[in-house]
């Protein structure tokens, strides 16, 4: 009785095994933490604009400002600045929602005062020595028309950052 149940089990241990294919894909990313901002949120004070002065051609001096990327990884070595915000009607400068009428915000890069509109892109380059960069802009009020107007100025401006 024990030989037959005995090669019964093994029988049923012999019998070909049935079984479906089973693919199992992993994937994933390795990246990189991005560079630090020194600031999040940037005020840029124009100033108090007597109109007196500016009166031919309707334009305030420039005032300089820096965005500055701090603690960049050892291994990001460039960087892509998107500035966004909402164009003027000539799709070059960019508008105020303050009082003052006719008047909008000129965005331009500190050195060559190159003109940055709503999507320009500025390539940075990360100084590898310190892991840092800064961005060096300017901006001022000029006037769609022959003359500033009196009243408030503001404009908000979007920067979004890529490392490639």
């Amino acid at each position: 009785m024990n030989k037959v149940i005995f090669s019964a089990l093994l029988m049923l241990f012999t019998l070909p095994v049935a079984s479906n294919p089973l693919n199992i894909h992993v994937h994933g990313n390795v990246v990189t933490q991005p560079c630090k901002l020194e600031k999040t949120d940037y005020l840029v004070d124009l100033g108090k604009i007597n109109l007196w002065n500016y009166r031919d051609p309707a334009q305030t001096p420039w005032v300089d400002f820096s965005i500055k990327l701090v603690e960049c990884p050892a291994t990001t070595k460039n960087a892509r600045l998107i500035i966004r915000g909402i164009p003027d009607t000539t799709g070059n400068y960019f508008i105020n929602t303050g009082t003052s009428r006719n008047s909008v915000l000129n965005l331009a890069t500190k050195d060559a005062k190159n003109l940055l509109k709503n999507g320009s892109e500025l390539d940075i380059t990360i100084n590898n020595v310190n892991n840092n960069a800064e961005i060096s802009l300017s901006s001022r009020i000029i006037s769609q028309s022959l003359k500033l107007e009196p009243g408030t100025f503001r404009s908000h401006l979007d920067f979004t950052l890529i490392y490639p």
